[in-house]
């Protein structure tokens, strides 16, 4: 390998390190979901704050790094490899935003009086195992396995965005039954946002790696 070559080699193990590391972050959020003691909720939501410390740190470094490398002779190809590897780490570290965002929604409602009902704990649950997916298969794709699918990436998203559809009428729904408060429909659709955002994220980041736009 030429310099440049064995460099941005060195840049994508760091990349999949970061998205291993971003995907422990996300599954921190379900166990959050459920902690019902305090101290144990406050020692894990610290530990999500600090996870996302880490990710703008990873994110600043690589970039930093990338760019040192782009001031060296570089083929186009590589340059164009480059240029797609700092667009992936500022998807992934977006993808950190919104695992802090919703760990930041779950705070907000333990510090309520008032708790999720057994239906929208289903349904919050049902929704993390779609972005655990897509997580998954974007590992895949940067990983480059040959058995990775960027298709599959998109398939997941259309359901993440029509599953946050469903979910948003029957809070309409739910709300008008009085079934909760409005203050814990905003609670609970924050978080289904937040989930709906880190699809897109993680759809962004897979683009960036093939360096097309995924279409239908």
């Amino acid at each position: 390998m030429s310099t440049a070559e064995l460099s941005l080699f060195e840049a994508r193990k760091e990349i999949i390190l970061f998205v291993e590391r971003t995907i422990k972050m996300f599954r921190f959020v379900p166990e959050l979901l459920r902690l019902k003691d305090e101290d144990e909720f406050t020692k894990l939501f610290a530990r999500i704050e600090k996870y996302e410390g880490i990710s703008d740190k990873l994110e600043m470094e690589i970039g930093k790094y990338l760019n040192k490398v782009s001031e060296g002779r570089l083929s186009p190809e590589s340059k164009t490899k480059l240029q797609c590897m700092l667009k992936e780490i500022s998807e992934i570290e977006s993808i950190g935003d919104a695992c802090y965002n919703m760990a930041r929604v779950l705070n907000r409602k333990f510090r309520c009086n008032e708790d999720y009902t057994e239906e929208q704990y289903n349904r919050i649950d049902n929704m993390m195992k779609f972005c655990d997916q897509m997580l998954e298969q974007m590992k895949s794709v940067v990983e480059g396995n040959p058995q990775a699918s960027p298709k599959a990436v998109l398939k997941l998203e259309f359901e993440i965005n029509d599953y946050r559809k469903m979910l948003k009428e029957m809070n309409v729904n739910d709300l008008n039954a009085q079934r909760y408060s409005y203050e814990m429909g905003v609670h609970y659709m924050d978080l289904i946002n937040d989930c709906e955002k880190l699809g897109d994220y993680v759809v962004n980041v897979v683009e960036a790696h093939v360096n097309h736009k995924l279409t239908k």
